[in-house]
């Protein structure tokens, strides 16, 4: 006489499952449920305020644009005082530091400014610099 083999359920509907010892579930769906399941509880879920740091890092973006005059080219530099910064530009938020033989930069992508006593140094980063 065989043993009775122990008696197996479904990982993810919980139904008992009769057939071969090493399945795990009843079916193809109820796998593909388990799966997706496993990735949506994998995923880490966004910043709660998210769109709100996004839409400061655009806005600070925009006026190192504007307070850069056309036709800057990378490495060239600009001073301007700091009154000149509206109040919209929020220092704190930035997308990345670089370190050069002038001093520690914050980045706004390819834009890049450092403070430095009363004024304000604005720099333009080639592509290949900010990466």
């Amino acid at each position: 006489m065989s043993e009775p083999s122990e008696i197996r359920y479904c990982r993810q509907c919980e139904k008992q499952m009769y057939g071969r010892s090493d399945q795990v579930y009843c079916n193809d769906t109820c796998r593909n449920r388990f799966n997706k399941q496993k990735e949506k509880q994998a995923k880490t879920p966004p910043h709660p305020k998210e769109k709100e740091i996004f839409s400061i890092i655009r806005r600070n973006y925009e006026i190192l644009k504007r307070l850069t005059p056309k036709g800057i080219y990378a490495g060239h530099q600009i001073s301007y005082s700091l009154d000149i910064l509206p109040a919209q530009f929020n220092k704190n938020f930035f997308t990345g530091t670089s370190e050069t033989q002038e001093g520690f930069w914050y980045l706004c992508f390819d834009r890049g400014w450092r403070i430095q006593g009363e004024t304000i140094i604005l720099r333009d980063f080639a592509e290949i610099e900010v990466i």
